[in-house]
């Protein structure tokens, strides 16, 4: 049987303090697994350059060694969010997915509400933060 874990999934917040997401992974009290999706929607997106990948690999080689010291592993995935989160399931029971919630273009909000389906068809539970003081799907800004 594949072990219980909480997986902290990084979306655009690539630090290892003060961090929600992982703060809560660790409170479950499972074992964390933190994963980055270098997905094809956001490689092929013609607003980020290549410095920007070699910015996010930089970083991620800096929480690596952090999250190392925590007996956190971090995993870099090549592929969409449903093929990685399929793959990983073949080696762990994934109880819970820690994430910001991510704000800024179409393609990374419409696949967060596939991502949504997604969880809940596997019984995963989602649990997303609020991240920046940004309200994700307002209809007004009244008490904003």
């Amino acid at each position: 049987m594949n072990p219980d874990v909480a997986v902290v999934w990084l979306k655009r917040d690539l630090r290892t303090l003060d961090h929600l997401p992982f703060k809560r992974a660790i409170e479950s009290g499972m074992p964390v697994i933190a994963i980055y999706l270098f997905e094809p929607i956001l490689l092929e997106a013609k607003m980020h350059l290549p410095r920007h990948w070699n910015f996010v690999q930089e970083a991620l080689d800096d929480m690596s060694e952090r999250l190392e010291k925590a007996k956190i592993p971090l995993l870099r995935v090549n592929q969409d969010f449903q093929d990685a989160f399929d793959l990983l399931s073949r080696w762990v029971n994934i109880k819970e997915v820690h994430s910001y919630q991510e704000t800024g273009i179409g393609v990374t909000f419409e696949r967060d509400k596939e991502a949504l389906v997604y969880f809940k068809s596997k019984g995963i539970q989602w649990k997303e933060y609020q991240s920046n003081g940004v309200e994700r799907a307002r209809k007004n800004r009244y008490q904003w």
